[in-house]
């Protein structure tokens, strides 16, 4: 495969239980084989709130062709925030066809998805249920919702589509009614025009006012009327309450299977929207343990990942702050920040973090953390790096000479399979700098298997879907979602890494509408594609 002009990037740790050192290798790709992008804020300066707060992008395949895509949401522009006079081409958002190879293509242009709004990230989901994934970009003072006409390009029916503007940041497209369509809920972060300047001044800050000192705002939930058009039921299904929302994730939280809402606010007490089953929802984030930090207190809470850290069988949540993080893992009826416990807080508690993306680095079949950094009120640059899981408990950062170590003022990140070659990779997007990509080559890499759900009578995309089963008698859980840590799109194909096992075992399926699928044992070392029966 082609690399270009990489820099090898070796990540060395002794494996808990293990005949060896474990190594874990990456290539950070630098702009060579058409992988190019490079964030601007609008002006160049991070000088307001907004522009501190974006940051996201999108795992998508735009052109149906089986491998992942990359959309890029830039600063564009917007005379709220610019400070400066409008310049003649805003920074356009950028779509990256994969071309195979380790090779790209700027499509941007010929695929009509160069959007010049003020951009705060993007979702996934098909919405109109015609096999093609369509991109929702979320943006302050106008977003876009981009249908997908699967021929190579886009159309921007977000006017037609009923979509209102405001100030979105996380969004997400989930099946919250069980019809069959993708509806979409989208987190609002601050009123910019409303801010208390006692509170700047009392607490001290000679730059721009802190989050604190910003009103919040209400979510939107959008259900699909199947008709390509959008009713907004924000008010009918309770979910209308004030926060500052960033980052947003649809998951089955309380295993019922009904999808709910879970929504990051900076300064604010979390969200965790349990979906009834009759349209409505209930705030419970406060009686399962995840409104608050360990220590009681709202934190500026970032984004927000869903995996199963402690190899229970049950999805956990991890979502970076300002003050070392949240680890909240899954017990029968609430949750137990265990960051502090597991050897997180320690690492980070200096750093400002944004996405914790869980996915498993080396395939051993136990999800490790990749944790971005990035200074909230100035580029200084910070470093995003690997936590490895321990088989016996808790988390070990990687010595690492170069590469997967990014230095910068980091905001989104995804894992992804970009090579197909069964090792995750990773993306990682920093405010006014390039993007990173980092290959996974992990030669002593476990096995691995991968599902791409097609729903039927559910959501065509399967967003929603949960997949269990066993691998050498752990249980593991994965799910199909479109978004992901801080204002990203994820990659909808569900990976297992299955260490030294060659199969998966005991596969079941609950599809988005709740039924369930059994299908038995799996090979490892290849996608399955899985279409919902009638």
């Amino acid at each position: 495969m082609l690399r270009g002009a990489a820099l090898l990037a070796l990540l060395t740790l002794t494996a808990c239980g293990g005949d060896g050192p474990t190594i874990v290798r990456f290539d950070a790709v630098d702009g060579a084989d058409g992988f190019r992008f490079r964030h601007e804020l609008p002006g160049g300066r991070l000088d307001t709130l907004p522009k501190a707060a974006m940051g996201g992008f999108a795992v998508l395949d735009a052109d149906g062709d089986g491998r992942m895509d990359l959309y890029f949401v830039n600063g564009g522009w917007h005379a709220d925030f610019a400070n400066t006079t409008r310049p003649e081409r805003p920074a356009p958002n950028r779509l990256l066809r994969n071309l195979g190879g380790g090779a790209f293509e700027d499509i941007t242009e010929t695929s009509g998805t160069g959007d010049i709004g003020f951009g705060m990230g993007a979702c996934v989901g098909d919405f109109d249920n015609d096999g093609h994934a369509d991109l929702f970009v979320s943006n302050y003072g106008g977003s876009v919702l981009y249908r997908n006409r699967g021929d190579g390009t886009f159309e921007d029916v977000t006017e037609a589509a009923g979509i209102e503007p405001g100030f979105h940041a996380g969004a997400a497209f989930a099946d919250v009614d069980r019809d069959g369509f993708a509806d979409l809920f989208i987190a609002q972060y601050i009123d910019p025009g409303n801010r208390d300047e006692s509170l700047m001044l009392h607490a001290g800050f000679d730059g721009f006012p802190p989050p604190r000192a910003y009103e919040p705002l209400p979510a939107r939930l959008y259900r699909n009327r199947g008709d390509g058009t959008f009713e907004d039921v924000t008010q009918t299904a309770g979910v209308g309450a004030h926060g500052k929302g960033m980052g947003v994730l649809a998951t089955d939280v309380d295993d019922d299977g009904w999808i709910d809402l879970v929504v990051a606010n900076d300064t604010e007490a979390n969200f965790v929207w349990r979906n009834r089953g009759d349209g409505t929802f209930e705030d419970i984030a406060a009686v399962i343990g995840i409104a608050y930090g360990v220590d009681g207190d709202e934190r500026a809470s970032m984004g927000v990942n869903a995996g199963d850290l402690d190899g229970d069988g049950r999805l956990d949540l991890a979502i970076p702050d300002t003050a070392g993080g949240s680890v909240y893992v899954a017990r029968k009826q609430w949750f137990t920040d265990r960051a502090s416990e597991w050897g997180l807080v320690a690492e980070v508690s200096t750093l400002v973090g944004w996405t914790d993306v869980v996915f498993d680095a080396d395939n051993d079949g136990h999800l490790d953390l990749y944790k971005t950094h990035g200074d909230l009120r100035s580029l200084d640059a910070q470093t995003s790096f690997l936590m490895r899981a321990d088989p016996e408990g808790g988390f070990e950062r990687m010595l690492v000479s170069a590469g997967a170590d990014v230095r910068a003022c980091a905001r989104g990140a995804v894992a992804t399979d970009l090579d197909d070659d069964g090792r995750l990779d990773l993306v990682v997007l920093a405010l006014e700098g390039k993007a990173r990509l980092l290959w996974n080559s992990t030669e002593a890499a476990g096995g691995w298997i991968r599902l791409r759900l097609e729903g039927t009578v559910s959501n065509r995309m399967a967003l929603g879907a949960k997949v269990t089963g066993t691998v050498d008698g752990r249980p593991v859980v994965g799910e199909v979602t479109g978004s992901a840590g801080y204002l990203c799109g994820a990659d909808p194909r569900v990976h297992f890494g299955l260490g030294d096992a060659d199969a998966l075992e005991g596969v079941t399926i609950r599809w988005p509408n709740g039924r369930v699928q059994e299908l038995g044992d799996l090979e490892g070392g290849r996608e399955h594609r899985i279409v919902e029966p009638k």
